[in-house]
């Protein structure tokens, strides 16, 4: 009898250690394609939103995370004017999760990007407590600039 407990637990284990593995195996191959978000209108992102102001891009830089495990995305922005919320600082920048490093490139779906020298309406909502701090994700930003004359 001791002869049959032994191969039955081998045989117990083995089925949690090769689902370990594919799951490991195939969540490596595949990645998310789409993030599913809310539909927000201007109002709802305008009450959501901790603080909204314009600024303009001024800088990105990658860090990894203190444990080295996950690339964030710093974008600094020179504030122009602030629409709500408070803030002393002339320069602002929002902690994105993702980013490009030596390792490789970490992106999600529907993260806002951002372009240097562009300036931007932004809602802003947890930074750096959240994947975004762009309330909506690209729902919460947007982008303008003046024409001639104007």
């Amino acid at each position: 009898m001791p002869h049959l407990v032994r191969p039955l637990k081998l045989h117990v284990l083995r089925v949690p250690i090769l689902a370990a593995i594919a799951l490991v195996l195939f969540g490596a191959a595949s990645r998310a394609e789409a993030t599913s978000l809310v539909p927000m209108d201007v109002a709802e992102l305008s009450d959501q939103a901790e603080l909204v102001f314009t600024g303009t891009a001024v800088r990105t830089t990658v860090r990894l995370s203190k444990d080295g495990s996950a690339p964030y995305t710093f974008v600094t922005f020179a504030v122009n004017d602030v629409l709500k919320g408070w803030t002393m600082e002339r320069q602002i920048a929002l902690r994105f999760t993702g980013g490009e490093t030596e390792n490789g490139a970490v992106s999600l779906d529907g993260m806002p990007q951002f372009e240097q020298g562009e300036t931007y309406l932004l809602f802003v909502q947890g930074n750096g407590s959240l994947f975004c701090p762009v309330l909506g994700w690209w729902q919460g930003q947007f982008r303008f600039g003046r024409q001639g004359g104007s």
